[in-house]
């Protein structure tokens, strides 16, 4: 007959066997990112009531982000972004920016990613720029390239970042806009290290990079872009010229 002593051992017993076949539990971090700003202009603007100089206070741009990663080389990522007042809606705008399943093989250079997720070229080069705070880079601000749109790609690198691509089938009209067709957008980037300097990662050093895109839009009409970036990141100088062409 057990005594109440033992049951608890043979209850322990059980439950540290089970926590040894268990799957280790998936790493989960939550960050976010705000641009706030304060602005005070120096002219009167007379559709004021009174007329008066304006000041505000305002957050241009906020992002909250969910990102796991677990067992078999699996992650996800989930990002909401609340975007600034636009001029003609009194009012910010909810949106889902990122929200893909990545896998990455074991002793694989590669990893696989489907759903909403960044696209070849516009994070790679906030990356390189940095000073995220002033606005969106030129291709994005332009609107030629999203920064983000739904699809399929796959994303490698070799040699401590010496050579890293991405590559990606996608819808082609960004993450704010429905397809209207079953036309697709191939793009892809690769970028190879010239030499080295203090600062790693994959847009640390001399860089030759190179992007395309090519897909038609809704309707037809054919959407080609092409970019060649020669940039220097330093940890103390970050230097860069671009050159686009687009159709």
């Amino acid at each position: 007959m057990l005594n109440t002593r033992s049951i608890r051992w043979v209850a322990l017993g059980g439950l540290a066997l089970m926590a040894g076949t268990v799957p280790a539990a998936a790493q989960v971090t939550v960050d976010g990112v705000i641009y706030a700003n304060y602005r005070y202009g120096l002219e009167t603007d007379s559709s004021f009531s009174p007329a008066a100089t304006p000041n505000n206070f305002d957050v241009a741009r906020s992002y909250l982000n969910v990102r796991s990663k677990s067992a078999g080389g699996i992650s996800t990522r989930v990002t909401v972004d609340v975007d600034g007042r636009k001029a003609d809606a009194n009012q910010l705008t909810f949106r889902l920016k990122y929200a893909y399943v990545g896998w990455t093989p074991e002793g694989s250079a590669l990893t696989y990613k489907f759903g909403l997720q960044s696209t070849p070229i516009v994070g790679f080069i906030e990356d390189t720029w940095g000073y995220r705070m002033q606005g969106t880079v030129a291709i994005d601000r332009t609107k030629y390239v999203s920064s983000s749109d739904f699809g399929f790609a796959v994303a490698g690198a070799w040699n401590d970042q010496a050579v890293n691509v991405d590559v990606g089938v996608f819808n082609g009209e960004t993450y704010s806009k429905a397809p209207g067709d079953n036309r697709k957008d191939v793009a892809g980037r690769v970028s190879v290290r010239l030499a080295k300097t203090d600062q790693g990662g994959k847009t640390g050093g001399l860089r030759a990079t190179g992007f395309v895109s090519y897909g038609k839009s809704n309707g037809g009409e054919t959407r080609q872009r092409m970019l060649g970036m020669l940039s220097y990141h330093a940890k103390a100088l970050r230097l860069g010229a671009e050159y686009a062409v687009t159709k």
